[in-house]
């Protein structure tokens, strides 16, 4: 079986770039499916795990922990670590329980090195600030000094996550097979690329 993973910064399509890469080769894509399976297999609200997702930080299930029951007693092989850390083994368990199913594409929550002793394609989609921050401002809608911000922050909490559970770093070359500029390339060409990477 083989794996493809990728990494992305915010606003660089690297979700569409699964999805399409899915329906291309016939094979499925987990991204915020993640979140779903988590939330049937822990019994926690999926709204509760979409907020720390990829976040790294513990404050939000801090709060879970003292407005609700507590965490060990619906996770309770996971009772003696830290909550955020529950919450990492729990998804890297569902990944390779759908890794186990047959060929699959995952993005993002360090499946690359969940999954890192497989066959493997990892990849890492990137684009200058100010391209992803046009893109984002179109798709949601707001202004471009907006949509900076919001790709600033939601790529430093991609990182810190990243950086926290594996021994590699987040976005630097080393750490992927395939490191593909978003805006030189365009989204064509990047399949394209990535297709024959992983056929080869």
């Amino acid at each position: 079986m083989k794996y493809i993973t990728i990494g992305r910064q915010y606003g660089s399509g690297g979700r569409q770039i699964g999805k399409i890469l899915s329906e291309k080769l016939n094979i499925p894509v987990y991204d915020t499916e993640l979140i779903t399976l988590a939330s049937q297999k822990s019994g926690i609200s999926a709204e509760y795990i979409e907020a720390l997702d990829e976040q790294g930080t513990a404050s939000f299930f801090h709060s879970l922990l003292i407005n609700s029951s507590p965490i060990g007693s619906v996770i309770p092989n996971y009772y003696n670590m830290t909550t955020n850390d529950q919450l990492f083994f729990l998804q890297s368990d569902i990944i390779k329980e759908l890794a186990k199913k047959g060929d699959c594409i995952f993005v993002g929550r360090c499946a690359d090195y969940i999954l890192e002793k497989q066959d493997i394609l990892n990849v890492f989609i990137y684009a200058p600030l100010e391209y992803r921050a046009k893109v984002i401002a179109k798709r949601y809608n707001v202004s471009e000094d907006e949509a900076l911000s919001r790709a600033q922050k939601i790529d430093r909490k991609r990182k810190a996550y990243y950086n926290h559970y594996t021994s590699k770093k987040w976005g630097e070359v080393e750490s992927y097979h395939l490191s593909l500029d978003a805006a030189r390339l365009g989204q064509e060409k990047i399949i394209d690329i990535i297709i024959k990477a992983f056929k080869d």
